[in-house]
């Protein structure tokens, strides 16, 4: 009978770190699809409201404040874009 096979305890850790990243990598992604797919159904819905007249002074300032954060998440995709360039590239 053949013994086990055992790695050392850091191999595993190490192993199992990047199994861990691998796996939040392509739950993230999968995030960021769904989300721009949603993001997307809810630009077309206001598109359309404001193409009959709807919206406010609280509209915009609702609609400034997304733009604000929409540009921070379009920054830090851009920087992991990068990121991930620069490892598969080299």
């Amino acid at each position: 009978m053949n013994a086990p096979f055992h790695l050392p305890a850091e191999a595993l850790r190490t192993d199992y770190g990047r199994a861990h990243a691998d796996g939040e990598l392509g739950a993230g992604l999968s995030m960021l699809d769904h989300a721009t797919s949603a993001l997307s159904m809810g630009a077309w819905h206001v598109e359309r409201a404001l193409s009959t007249g709807s919206g406010s002074d609280l509209d915009l300032m609702k609609l400034e404040h997304l733009t604000s954060k929409l540009a921070e998440l379009h920054l830090r995709v851009e920087t992991a874009t990068s990121r991930l360039t620069a490892k598969v590239r080299t």
